[in-house]
C-alpha cells in the first residue's frame, strides 16, 4: 500500500486556571500533553496543551477498474507516485476493438444503403398506389421495408457509439489528482471486466486530508470533571486552536492553521470520537 500516511499531534489550547478564557491565542509547538506557557494576563494561569495521536487518510479513494475485458499492454505510470487528473496509467490491447469498431462502422454504412434503397421505393411506390397502378399491399409492404432499414440505421449507429465507448475504454487514465498504488496486475495479463481481475489499482487524493484522531471515554469523562471543578476554563463556544504537530516536533501549515481549526472543531460543537478536518 503507497498511500502516505503520516503519525501526528492534534493539539488543542486550554487555560489551565479559573479567570481567563482563551480567545486568539496561538499554540506553540511544546511538548504535546504538558502544560504550557504562563498567561501573561493571569501569572497564575497556564495554558494546557492536551495532544492526541492522529492520522492522516485521503479524502477520496478511487478504485481504477477495467471497464473492458483483454490484455494489459503497458503500465504508464511509476507506482506510487503523485499523478496528475487525466494521466494515463494503463493501457489495455486496442487492436481487437479497433477491429470491432471497423466492423460496426461497415456494418452503419451497409444500412444506410438500404435505408437508401428503401426510401427512394417508397418515393416510387406512393404515387402509382395513388393512381391505382399498385395495391395497397404494395404500399404496405414499401413502408414496412423503409421502417424496417430506418430501424436498423440506428441500431447500427448505436453499435458504432457502443464500439468507440469500448476502445476508448482500453486507455485508463486516472479521474482525479492523487497518489497511486501498486499495480495489481501485471503487463501481458488478462483483464476480465467481469471478475476480480478487473481491479487494477486506486488513486488517493492528498487534497484536501483528513486528520482523524479518537478521544477515549476516561478522556472525556475526566475533561469534563475537571471543567465542571473549574480546574480548566475551556474556551468560549469550544472554539478551540488546534495544532498539527508533525513526528519532528514542527507545526504543519501555520498559515491555513485559522481554517483547519475551524473546520475540525465547529463553534458550539462538542469534540467527537472520531471528528475529522481537512487541511
Amino acid at each position: 500500500m503507497y498511500t502516505r500516511v503520516l503519525a501526528v499531534f492534534l493539539v488543542f489550547c486550554h487555560h489551565l486556571h479559573p479567570g481567563w478564557l482563551l480567545q486568539g491565542r496561538v499554540c506553540s509547538a511544546a511538548a504535546p500533553g504538558t502544560r504550557g506557557d504562563r498567561d501573561d494576563r493571569d501569572p497564575a494561569g497556564y495554558f494546557l496543551y492536551p495532544s492526541f495521536v492522529a492520522q492522516t487518510e485521503s479524502s477520496r479513494m478511487v478504485d481504477i477498474v477495467g471497464r473492458v475485458s483483454g490484455f494489459l499492454d503497458r503500465i504508464a505510470y511509476q507506482e506510487g507516485e503523485l499523478v496528475k487528473e487525466g494521466q494515463l496509467l494503463f493501457q489495455l490491447d486496442p487492436k481487437p476493438f479497433k477491429a470491432q469498431l471497423d466492423a460496426a462502422r461497415g456494418e452503419l454504412q451497409a444500412q444506410q444503403a438500404r435505408f437508401k434503397t428503401a426510401d427512394s421505393n417508397l418515393k416510387r411506390v406512393k404515387p402509382l398506389t395513388e393512381q391505382n397502378a399498385l395495391s395497397q399491399a404494395d404500399l404496405d409492404r414499401a413502408q414496412g421495408e423503409y421502417d424496417a432499414a430506418k430501424a436498423a440505421v440506428f441500431a447500427a449507429s448505436a453499435k458504432v457509439k457502443e464500439s468507440e465507448l469500448n476502445l476508448g475504454y482500453t486507455t485508463i487514465r486516472s479521474p482525479v489528482t492523487g497518489l497511486a498504488s501498486r499495480a495489481l496486475q501485471r503487463e501481458g495479463a488478462f483483464v476480465n471486466a467481469m471478475t476480480e481481475t478487473a481491479k487494477l489499482t486506486y488513486v488517493a487524493a492528498t487534497d484536501p486530508i483528513w486528520v482523524t484522531f479518537s478521544v477515549s471515554q476516561n478522556q472525556l469523562a475526566r475533561m469534563r470533571e475537571e471543567n465542571q471543578k473549574g480546574l480548566v476554563i475551556q474556551p468560549e463556544n469550544l472554539d478551540y486552536e488546534v495544532v498539527l504537530v508533525l513526528p519532528n516536533g514542527e507545526p504543519f501549515c501555520r498559515e491555513r492553521q485559522d481554517q483547519f481549526c475551524r473546520s475540525i472543531v465547529q463553534p458550539g460543537h462538542r469534540l467527537v470520537h472520531g471528528a475529522r478536518g481537512a487541511s
